[in-house]
């Protein structure tokens, strides 16, 4: 999750797509918050392995404009 804006969705799919490639990530979906301040990124992927998985959360975890992941 992160701050509603325009570039929030391709920052979180770069992450994403640096680890994993883009046929890997099978459907992205974004849903703002109920006031539209806050936007959250779900990823579906094709992960290889549990430290492929790992890389992408602690990625996504050092970027300051993620504010959250789950």
């Amino acid at each position: 999750m992160g701050r509603a804006g325009n570039r929030f969705s391709a920052i979180v799919q770069s992450i994403v797509t640096r680890h994993i490639g883009r046929e890997e990530l099978l459907h992205s979906q974004a849903r703002p918050s109920r006031h539209g301040k806050y936007v959250s990124i779900t990823c579906i992927i094709l992960a290889k392995s549990k430290e492929q998985i790992r890389a992408i959360y602690a990625d996504l975890a050092s970027c300051p404009d993620v504010l959250m992941t789950l």
